[in-house]
């Protein structure tokens, strides 16, 4: 295992309100560097594992879903935005997916730049980037 020489460069680069893959060669001690470098909030997924497994997905109808996350048998869809102003029209492609999937998927987020959390339609939620 290497030093952890980079483990403050790791901290403050994690810190910024980004999504940040990391990826290697398995059993280098990735997982254990970033459980030790990420904030407590951060959202973690860990493709190597089928249960958490996000999903890129178009709908029956061609509505294209940037990410869909399969856990416990359900769906959680996902669309990614640079606003910072979301409107309902940003959560139409979720909405069709949810219409699609309505015993598997019952709420969709707009991860974007917004301020705060909003309610686009009573299925749909934008979630600011700083607070994943």
């Amino acid at each position: 295992m290497f030093g952890r020489w980079a483990e403050t460069l790791w901290k403050q680069k994690l810190a910024a309100p980004y999504v940040h893959l990391v990826f290697g060669a398995r059993q280098t001690g990735k997982s254990t560097l970033l459980r030790k470098v990420l904030p407590e909030t951060a959202i973690w997924l860990n493709f190597s594992r089928p249960a958490g497994r996000a999903e890129y997905l178009r709908s029956k109808a061609g509505a294209e879903v940037d990410f869909i996350i399969a856990r416990g048998g359900r769906l959680i869809p996902i669309e990614v935005k640079w606003t910072e102003h979301p409107t309902p029209g940003d959560a139409r492609h979720l909405l069709t997916f949810l219409d699609e999937h309505p015993k598997r998927a019952r709420h969709g987020y707009v991860i974007c730049r917004c301020p705060t959390p909003l309610a686009l339609t009573d299925r749909v939620t934008a979630l600011p980037w700083s607070q994943l």
